[in-house]
């Protein structure tokens, strides 16, 4: 076989830092969708997303050519920086997260 193919889920969790209520209804619809623009822009489908006030679940495929940790980063880093531009300046995500391979079925 000359080609590679993988498709692998991974269910990603993390929290705001201090598990601080930063994440309003305000603005979960949009981070949704930057988060899911974001993950297609690297070869990642989004099954699920969602955004509770202190923490953040993504059910996504995992690219092949991606580490979990660089898919971490690829979330977290331009996430914060566009939630401080929507006016939450003290805005972060806590340094860890949680990451869960999930069958496909």
């Amino acid at each position: 076989m000359s080609q590679s193919l993988a498709k692998v889920y991974i269910h990603n969790v993390f929290s705001t830092k201090h598990c601080v209520p930063l994440i309003t209804d305000d603005v979960r619809k949009n981070l949704h969708s930057y988060i899911i623009g974001t993950l297609s822009n690297i070869g990642s489908y989004v099954n699920e997303i969602y955004a509770n006030p202190d923490h953040i679940h993504v059910l996504c495929t995992l690219p092949r050519v991606v580490t979990i940790a660089e898919l971490i980063s690829k979330i977290k880093t331009p996430s914060s920086k566009w939630l401080k531009k929507q006016g939450i300046e003290n805005f972060a995500w806590q340094d860890g997260y949680g990451a869960f391979s999930v069958s496909a079925s």
